[in-house]
């Protein structure tokens, strides 16, 4: 914003991303191999301006010093991992999935943010889609160490060659065979894709929690090879 002397405002443009590092800052940097869908924003996924800008803010510092998408990516996901604490007692209904603004807006007493798997995941792709770093969010299936059918959330990230494992909720990077080697299997994969709160009729609108199936696009993948 300009100001003139007399006080009087007569200028005024948005600064993009307040001079952060993005690695798609070029379209022949690091372009998005899905055509742009995986840095796109989305009620689940809020930037660059407004409320959002916050969250350009907070990616910055998650990647701070890193040099590369891979490096900028795993850093992410270790900081997403140290700043939530997993809350096993539902905060919200387990049908609900928060979206980033809705995470970095309620924390527990001791200043942490909360979540399960999704909202693991859910941050730490809005922090790299907010940086460049193109990623994805799957919802995954798969029966457990004790025979239980149950799912789990997870982000790959794109490093301009190929698509990264990310899990900041169990910590793990560029480790696709930590769930077979924790006994894990038949792990089966959906790619959730472009959220939109008004999807499901039977969940309010705008209030950041959106169902954690019904409000978005989803993509049956079947069963990865590199996870089973």
């Amino acid at each position: 914003m300009r100001v003139d002397p007399d006080d009087t405002s007569t200028h005024f443009v948005w600064m993009p991303y307040d001079g952060i590092e993005k690695y798609n800052n070029d379209a022949n940097h690091l372009p998005d191999p899905d055509n742009g869908v995986n840095l796109n924003t989305s009620d689940i996924y809020h930037f660059p301006f407004n409320e959002g800008y916050n969250i350009i803010l907070e990616a910055a510092v998650a990647g701070d010093n890193s040099t590369t998408p891979y490096d900028t990516a795993n850093q992410i996901t270790d900081y997403v991992h140290n700043v939530m604490h997993f809350y096993k007692e539902h905060f919200i209904n387990k049908s609900y999935t928060a979206s980033d603004i809705w995470i970095t807006n309620n924390t527990n007493a001791s200043g942490y943010y909360i979540g399960v798997c999704d909202e693991y995941a859910i941050l730490s792709n809005a922090f790299n889609r907010a940086l460049g770093v193109p990623s994805k969010q799957y919802y995954m299936n798969m029966t457990n160490s004790s025979g239980i059918q149950t799912a789990h959330e997870i982000a790959e990230v794109w490093d301009g060659q190929e698509w990264i494992h990310s899990d900041p909720a169990w910590n793990s990077f560029d480790n696709p065979d930590i769930y077979v080697s924790r006994n894990c299997s038949n792990m089966y994969f959906w790619n959730m894709k472009n959220a939109d709160d008004s999807l499901d009729a039977g969940d309010p609108t705008g209030d950041g929690l959106l169902h954690f199936w019904l409000d978005f696009e989803r993509e049956y993948l079947g069963m990865l090879d590199k996870y089973n």
